[in-house]
């Protein structure tokens, strides 16, 4: 879902960590034929991450169980987990 705050810096990035999302497809769930929306919910609290530049492995693994479950895919691929870590770092940065 999208920011209904029309902020241009949250706009910014909102999109920016749903563009990452989608091109990690942490789940496989976009190549299986999923919807394009179907990374949205959890997007608003890696963007909240990354805007406060608290972007970490522990902080990205927790926001993912919470909405895909103990034992999820960046759960058993530490590798997936550390990529998608590293590039909403880098889009925290100045």
């Amino acid at each position: 879902m999208e920011p209904h705050k029309e902020d241009g810096q949250v706009r910014a990035v909102w999109s920016a960590v749903k563009a990452v999302i989608d091109v990690e497809d942490p789940e496989g769930l976009l190549a299986a034929g999923a919807p394009a929306d179907e990374y949205s919910v959890e997007v608003p609290n890696l963007a909240q991450l990354v805007a406060e530049q608290r972007v970490t492995a522990a902080g990205v693994l927790a926001i993912w169980e919470h909405w895909f479950g103990p034992g999820s895919s960046l759960q058993r691929r530490p590798d997936a987990l550390e990529r998608l870590t590293e590039r909403l770092k880098r889009l925290s940065s100045p």
